[in-house]
């Protein structure tokens, strides 16, 4: 039997509005990811895991008992990118592979502009858990692609 250990998740805040759909990766393969601030929970698309040889398809072939998948996920900035270790609820999405949901915009609480997430401050930077940080690249976005 398979037993799945799953994140907690707080209450929802203003941030449960917020919903944007990007190119990021997960861990190294690119993804399409919808950040949903109205989602509790992040999640990775069960067929996503299989494709890219997440630990998910391993979990259930064997059926054994583990964590659910835990990224690292990279989301592009517009002159770096945040990066995450979080564990992600295995689950079927519309359009896309990853969602990050609440969980995750309360932990790195990004700030949006479009096109994208600016560059967050260096107490911004300082204050992320321990989990996820934020890498400047003086190439943005551009050097996630190439």
């Amino acid at each position: 039997m398979l037993t799945m250990m799953y994140p907690t998740c707080s209450s929802m805040s203003t941030m449960s509005f917020f919903c944007r759909q990007i190119h990021g990766f997960f861990p190294d393969v690119p993804a399409i990811v919808r950040i949903d601030g109205s989602r509790a929970c992040s999640s990775v698309h069960v067929l996503f895991c299989t494709i890219s040889m997440c630990l998910v398809l391993w979990l259930f072939v064997t059926g054994r008992s583990m964590s659910p998948p835990s990224g690292p996920v990279r989301i592009p900035t517009l002159d770096g990118c945040y990066q995450s270790l979080q564990l992600f609820h295995p689950a079927y999405l519309d359009g896309c592979d990853i969602e990050l949901g609440h969980d995750w915009l309360t932990s790195v609480s990004p700030t949006y502009v479009a096109p994208g997430f600016l560059q967050p401050s260096q107490a911004d930077i300082d204050w992320l858990p321990l989990d996820h940080s934020w890498v400047f690249h003086p190439q943005g976005e551009y050097f996630l692609h190439h």
